[in-house]
C-alpha cells in the first residue's frame, strides 16, 4: 500500500512541475515569433536565418506585397498604377513616380507598417510640376 501513496505523491508533484516547464517553452518560443496583424495564426519568424522553407517565404512575400498593394491604393495621392513593388525575403523594392514629396512619404510609410518587412528600398521619383500638370 505505501507504494500506491508513493506513486500518488510521485504523481502530483511531477504533473505540476511538468506544466510549469512545458510553460516556459511555450513562451519562450512565443518570443521569436510574431503574430500576423490579422490573427489568423500566420506566424511569421524573426529571422529569416531560422530555418523557413522557400515556399514559406514566397507565401510571405505575397502577402507583404499584397498588403502594400492595398495600403498603396487607399492613398488618395498616389496613382497605384504608376507604382511597381517588389518584394523578396522580405526587402521590399518599390518604383515609380508620383507628383509630389508628400505622396512619396505616404507610400514609404504605408510599406513600414506592414509586418514581415525587413528592408524598403524606395526608388520613388517626384515629378517635376510641369510634368504633372501636361499629364
Amino acid at each position: 500500500m505505501t507504494n500506491l501513496y508513493w506513486w500518488i505523491f510521485a504523481g502530483l508533484l511531477i504533473l505540476p512541475v511538468t506544466w510549469a516547464v512545458l510553460s516556459y517553452v511555450l513562451w519562450w518560443t512565443s518570443l521569436n515569433t510574431e503574430r500576423d496583424s490579422d490573427d489568423s495564426g500566420y506566424i511569421i519568424p524573426v529571422s529569416p536565418d531560422s530555418g523557413m522553407k522557400a515556399s514559406q517565404f514566397k507565401n510571405l512575400d505575397r502577402k507583404i506585397l499584397s498588403e502594400i498593394q492595398d495600403k498603396i491604393t487607399l492613398l488618395s495621392q498616389v496613382d497605384a498604377r504608376q507604382i511597381d513593388i517588389a518584394v523578396n525575403h522580405g526587402n521590399v523594392r518599390v518604383r515609380g513616380s508620383v507628383n509630389n514629396k508628400k505622396a512619396k512619404e505616404q507610400i514609404e510609410e504605408a510599406a513600414y507598417t506592414v509586418r514581415g518587412l525587413r528592408s524598403l528600398k524606395n526608388e520613388i521619383r517626384v515629378a517635376p510640376e510641369n510634368q504633372s500638370k501636361s499629364a
